[in-house]
């Protein structure tokens, strides 16, 4: 029976201590059947200590005074490995090679602080972190806060819509923190799968699906050894926040997207109606967006002219209303499309290994290709036909959808029948080419590509309260953690969700307008017109309020110390409470919002972290650390609080 990683390391960790209990510097050891090598190594700090079996390791750095616990990992073949020799070649490594398979390398790496540690083998093997008590952060975007609370196993690191491809998720980067000052960051040649746990964080190296046969089976890192904490952890990876900033206009007033409200019926006319139900309710509108459907078959990129018979005259017409409009895109074709146009637009398209069109399935059916991002002449032409929808018709950007590894042709966890040496290449090149169209450009998918200059939509949210299946709870922790993962422009998904399944209660949709009023860009699909003459007012109310906080978000954006968004640990990364905390965040530094996120609630405990507070709603203020019991929110409210500085 296979062992998890999990359980690997647990049966490890307790061997080497029971065996080598009082054993000394550099003494080699005989077991019954096997070798073992015991080192420990001080030249100048890091200080490292090793034990190595014949199928395992067991490594722990120090950054200075070996009282000092900075890094420990452990090292576990799924084979005999053969004796462990010390294979160091100089004073400042610490290096160990088995004689049948495998080498692990630790040296320092050029940044002050810093450890690379490189891991060679011909079988797969796992490095295994114990958590010891602390949060775990970063990997990928979940419905649960901290990591630890969703549990897996050797999951493959690549990118998928969760819909449709289980644990796998759209955005995802190689990085983790906890809140002990681990710090991991894992090169993007691994063939990396990931298993967590409360207790433990696994990474392993394998050349099996998704991951190419002839990928090398081996492990880079590095780490900073000398994080005490989470902002420590954070601080080495991102020294400063280099964030791309939307257009003011798009920080200051809602994006208007037609998908909720009209879904694939839209049409020349609708779109123009659209605007018009927007003005005449009184709200102000940055950018009307035009959300599916319009092309002949999807992914022609040519526009339907029964439905929209003149688009250059439609977007004229939106702009001199003083809006901006953008067009859904998406790098797939058909289904439903002439059979001559896959022959027409082969040279574009992601092919089998045999060199014929791959087909895939996507959220609009089965039988359509996917466009090759991985080949760079069809990201040029994909490119070009873009920018030429610019050109012809005045469209100011575009919303991309999709672009997950998981619907390359073949490469799904159903088929599992095509494998790539680095499937989320393909992830990051969409996003490059997106990243070309300017910081009104707004995709959901990411994988290497925190550093562009674009917009970071949420993944497609559902119109329920819960965490789970990504309902209204889970906002605040997805905006978390993308922030945590380097996204600096965070646009989460429609007020009041996709509505895919029911239409959100009026009270979900209120609620729903209140998370987003601090956040840094607001997007309405379902109008809050198809409600009553309340919910109108109290959106206006909240809309309003976020246009006047516009400078402030600004500020936000400019301020290279810190992200947009930020949990309230960013205040104190000791505090146990706000570690855990997942329905508040800060605005920058300053500003604490804790919106209501339960059905039927009218009062909701808030926590403060250290600081002075100032409620916002009622003037009165607060010293923290405490948490305010029952804090009276009824449905018209929002509570948030102002840190006043001395």
């Amino acid at each position: 029976m296979a062992v998890s990683p999990v359980s690997r390391v647990s049966n490890m960790r307790a061997i080497s201590r029971r065996v080598f209990t009082g054993v000394g510097v550099g003494i080699l050891l005989l077991l019954v059947g096997a070798t073992a090598l015991f080192k420990e190594k001080i030249s100048s700090p890091p200080y490292a200590q090793v034990f190595a079996s014949r199928s395992s390791a067991d490594v722990t750095l120090f950054s200075g005074a070996k009282s000092e616990l900075k890094h420990t990992f452990d090292l576990s073949f799924d084979g005999v490995a053969g004796n462990p020799k010390d294979c160091a070649k100089n004073n400042d490594d610490v290096c160990v090679r088995w004689e049948k398979s495998g080498q692990l390398l630790i040296t320092k790496a050029p940044k002050e602080g810093m450890w690379t540690v490189s891991i060679e083998a011909e079988q797969p093997f796992h490095v295994c972190f114990p958590l010891e008590g602390h949060q775990l952060y970063g990997g990928m975007v979940l419905d649960k806060y901290p990591a630890q609370r969703v549990n897996f196993t050797q999951i493959p690191f690549y990118t998928g819509d969760y819909s449709r491809a289980g644990r796998v998720q759209s955005v995802l980067e190689r990085y983790w923190y906890t809140s002990g000052g681990l710090n991991v960051r894992v090169d993007p040649e691994v063939p990396l799968f990931v298993s967590q746990d409360e207790a433990h964080l696994c990474l392993t190296a394998k050349n099996e699906f998704p991951y190419s046969k002839e990928s090398p089976i081996s492990m880079i890192y590095t780490t900073c050894g000398n994080t005490a904490n989470i902002r420590e952890a954070l601080k080495c990876f991102f020294p400063s926040y280099d964030k791309p900033i939307p257009p003011t206009k798009v920080i200051a007033d809602p994006i208007w997207s037609t998908w909720v409200e009209y879904e694939r019926p839209i049409d020349q006319k609708k779109f123009i109606q659209f605007e018009k139900d927007i003005a005449s309710h009184g709200f102000n509108a940055s950018v009307i967006e035009l959300d599916d459907a319009w092309e002949t078959c999807y992914g022609t990129q040519i526009f339907d002219l029964k439905k929209f018979p003149d688009p250059k005259a439609m977007v004229d017409e939106i702009h001199a209303k003083g809006h901006l409009v953008t067009l859904w895109v998406h790098p797939f074709l058909g289904p439903g499309c002439p059979p001559n146009m896959y022959e027409k637009y082969s040279q574009h398209l992601m092919k089998y290994p045999n060199g014929s069109v791959g087909i895939t399935s996507w959220w609009n059916g089965e039988g359509a290709a996917l466009y090759d991002f991985l080949n760079p002449q069809a990201t040029e032409w994909y490119t070009k036909r873009l920018q030429g929808i610019l050109d012809n018709y005045g469209f100011d950007g575009f919303k991309f959808d999709a672009g997950e590894a998981a619907y390359i042709p073949g490469m799904s966890m159903k088929e599992q029948a095509v494998t790539l040496h680095r499937p989320n290449q393909y992830t990051t090149n969409y996003i490059e080419m997106t990243s070309q169209f300017g910081t009104l450009t707004e995709a959901r998918v990411g994988s290497e590509s925190f550093q562009y200059k674009i917009m970071q939509r949420l993944q497609d949210t559902n119109s329920i309260w819960s965490s789970e299946n990504l309902g209204l709870r889970s906002v605040i922790k997805s905006v978390l953690q993308l922030s945590l993962l380097g996204y600096g422009a965070i646009l989460p998904d429609m007020v009041g969700g996709n509505c895919y399944n029911d239409k959100p209660s009026k009270e979900l949709f209120i609620r729903w307008i209140q998370v987003n009023t601090f956040l840094p860009v607001i997007q309405f699909s379902l109008s809050p017109w198809s409600f009553d003459n309340e919910t109108v007012q109290i959106t206006r109310k909240f809309t309003a309020l976020h246009h006047a906080y516009t400078e402030r978000i600004l500020k936000e954006f400019k301020d290279p110390r810190h992200p947009v968004i930020n949990p309230i640990w960013w205040i104190d990364p000791e505090d146990k409470i706000a570690l855990v905390t997942s329905s508040e965040f800060l605005l920058g530094e300053d500003l604490l919002v804790a919106p209501v996120l339960e059905q039927g609630a009218t009062t909701r405990d808030i926590y403060l972290p250290r600081g002075t507070w100032r409620d916002e709603n009622t003037g009165k203020v607060y010293t923290g650390p405490t948490t305010l019991r029952k804090y009276n929110a009824p449905l018209e409210v929002l509570p948030y609080f102002e840190r006043i500085k001395a």
